[in-house]
């Protein structure tokens, strides 16, 4: 059954403007789904990654999108593997959060790629949230009234040798306005000429989209972006489907575009409709620049096994890093993927001795995903505790390096260089920054000694000295 809000707007859009300049901004709660051990769980790159592609998918109706307050982790096996649409609806009622687009990543979404459910949220196949996967924008559209181009055809499959109806009937059970149980809803729809004679009640009510049959994922002609498959209409005129209509059942290498009618219909249902969704200014600025730049280590520098520590230049606007290693250094398998707030990393674990490792980095907030990663580095695991640079080769003496609350430790530095700056700095195993402070080096004697206090909290830290001559110290410091 056609949303009854559009079929009635669908009589007025030829007197309403398509794209205005104002750009809405949509707030979404994403539901990171995983299984009851915590596994499954998709990698938040590929949710900013799908972020970013649906902002694209919608650039041209003016309507973007933002991830409210952080993204939302669930360990629930029976909502990472749902059987029914019905189940789905249960996991929304019982997780969804207010005046935002909930949206559910989950393993099996009832053995679909995805669904919308008006009146309760959107689910999504992690399988289906690729880097060229167009499904979330099609959901999405459902969820601001949007039907498939192929309205009426859900549920059967087109057969050219058969006479073309002039009726079609499918169920709409579940995707009515309210969840509705022990009955079965079934309706009527024309099916749309090519001559638009009837483009306005035929189909999915939009006469600049063409006539579309086919129900199930289909192929495009990359030259065109037309179905290979050919149909009739009920008149025997040939045609073939759009596939660059993101609300249709083509290859997500065929989708690319909303039709103008059906951006002023999102945007007039997002105004009629769903209006505590608007948030008309900017949630954030977009990250400036490509990439984030990587300090340290240096490629295929030795880095502890026990100590690690990476850092990398802070991004204007970033409020999040996600940080990846990999044994290959397309990335094609990743090894390890984590986030931080801060351009350094040191709560790694599981790096093997004498094992060369790749990382690299990527700058997101919540409303900027497309940020690139930065370059590729290489490194190699070693059990040896101490440092992943000496200071350019002179003798660095930490001591001692167990120590009560409170308690100082000298750092000597052999001096080669004369004067110099050198940054010291404390941070505990969650990248926390428990001491940041500079020294000016006087360059007259053979070892300039620093005079540190301990943090007063007992626990394990990382000690990093950082040159101005761009070397680096990095050690383990433990507190009793």
């Amino acid at each position: 059954m056609k949303d009854p809000w559009l079929h009635t707007f669908q009589q007025k859009i030829p007197t309403i403007q398509a794209r205005t300049d104002s750009i809405i901004y949509i707030p979404m709660s994403i539901h990171n789904v995983g299984k009851d051990d915590a596994t499954g769980h998709l990698r938040e790159s590929a949710i900013y990654q799908a972020l970013c592609i649906l902002n694209e998918d919608f650039y041209e109706a003016n309507v973007q999108f933002y991830i409210k307050d952080t993204i939302i982790y669930h360990n629930r096996s029976e909502w990472f593997d749902h059987a029914s649409v019905v189940d789905g609806a249960y996991m929304m009622f019982e997780a969804n959060r207010d005046s935002s687009l909930n949206i559910y990543i989950v393993g099996n979404p009832a053995g679909n790629c995805g669904y919308n459910l008006p009146y309760a949220g959107i689910a999504m196949n992690t399988a289906c949230m690729g880097p060229e996967d167009h499904t979330l924008a099609h959901e999405v559209g459902h969820a601001f009234s949007l039907p498939h181009t192929f309205l009426g055809w859900e549920g059967d499959v087109y057969d050219y040798k058969n006479e073309t109806p002039r009726k079609v009937t499918y169920d709409y059970t579940y995707f009515k306005d309210s969840l509705i149980l022990d009955t079965t809803i079934i309706d009527t729809a024309f099916v749309e000429y090519v001559e638009r004679k009837n483009c306005t009640i035929a189909g999915d009510g939009f006469c600049d989209t063409p006539p579309d049959y086919l129900s199930r994922r289909w192929p495009c002609n990359t030259n065109d972006n037309l179905s290979i498959e050919l149909q009739k209409d009920p008149d025997n005129v040939d045609f073939r489907s759009d596939g660059s209509l993101i609300m249709s059942y083509a290859s997500d290498i065929c989708a690319s575009r909303f039709s103008p009618n059906q951006i002023t219909a999102v945007r007039e249902n997002i105004k009629q409709q769903k209006r505590y969704l608007i948030n008309y200014k900017k949630p954030l600025d977009k990250i400036p620049t490509e990439s984030v730049t990587l300090e340290s280590p240096q490629e295929a520098e030795s880095v502890s096994i026990y100590t690690p520590y990476f850092t990398w230049t802070a991004e204007p606007n970033a409020s999040k890093y996600i940080f990846q290693i990999s044994r290959f250094q397309d990335f094609r398998f990743i090894q390890l993927e984590t986030q931080t707030e801060n351009p350094y990393i040191s709560d790694i674990q599981g790096l093997r001795n004498n094992i060369k490792y790749f990382w690299r980095v990527k700058a997101v907030n919540a409303y900027d995903g497309c940020t690139q990663f930065s370059e590729v580095r290489s490194f190699v695991g070693t059990e040896s505790v101490g440092t992943t640079n000496n200071l350019s080769d002179r003798k660095v003496n930490i001591y001692p390096t167990i120590l009560e609350e409170g308690e100082k430790f000298r750092i000597h530095i052999e001096n080669k260089v004369g004067s110099e700056i050198v940054r010291v700095q404390l941070f505990d195993l969650t990248g926390v920054t428990r001491y940041d402070e500079k020294f000016q080096l006087s360059g007259t004697s053979d070892l300039d000694e620093i005079l540190v206090n301990a943090p007063s909290t007992p626990g394990m830290y990382i000690l990093s000295i950082a040159s101005s001559q761009g070397n680096q110290t990095i050690v383990k410091i433990q507190v009793f």
